[in-house]
């Protein structure tokens, strides 16, 4: 995706945040993210700078957690989004960056950055990964 594409989707988003309703392509793009996951997504959280709105949580996640050690967590994931924009210099030959994912033992996490500021996250529950589990099954 092109700097233009990726400008104008960031501001389809950033409207859409606005202007929340079920029919708009951020809402689409959690209800993809859920029926594509086989139940095994988290939570689904759109940041601007320091903004952020939670767009999507499964009913199970949190519940252990207060609501100010769940917002903690939510912040934290946040700058976990923040700390990989699309472009960085040092590796501009390798292109934009449209996604980062960290493993953890339950949860992976995924970064979608729409611009310098601006991204999705979201959390899945860990399943088995062949590839993921092959290469700690090495280093192990």
């Amino acid at each position: 995706m092109d700097s233009e594409a990726r400008r104008e989707v960031e501001d389809a988003l950033d409207e859409e945040v606005a202007t929340a309703t079920s029919e708009t392509p951020l809402s689409a793009f959690v209800e993809t993210l859920r029926t594509q996951s086989d139940d095994s997504l988290r939570l689904v959280v759109r940041y601007d700078g320091d903004e952020h709105t939670v767009l999507y949580t499964r009913d199970d996640v949190g519940t252990d957690l207060d609501d100010e050690a769940f917002e903690e967590q939510v912040k934290t994931l946040v700058m976990k989004g923040l700390s990989d924009p699309p472009e960085e210099q040092e590796l501009s030959d390798f292109g934009s960056l449209h996604a980062t994912l960290r493993w953890f033992d339950d949860v992976v996490v995924a970064c979608y950055p729409t611009g310098e500021w601006t991204g999705v996250v979201a959390t899945f529950d860990r399943g088995d990964s062949p590839f993921v589990g092959a290469a700690l099954d090495e280093l192990e």
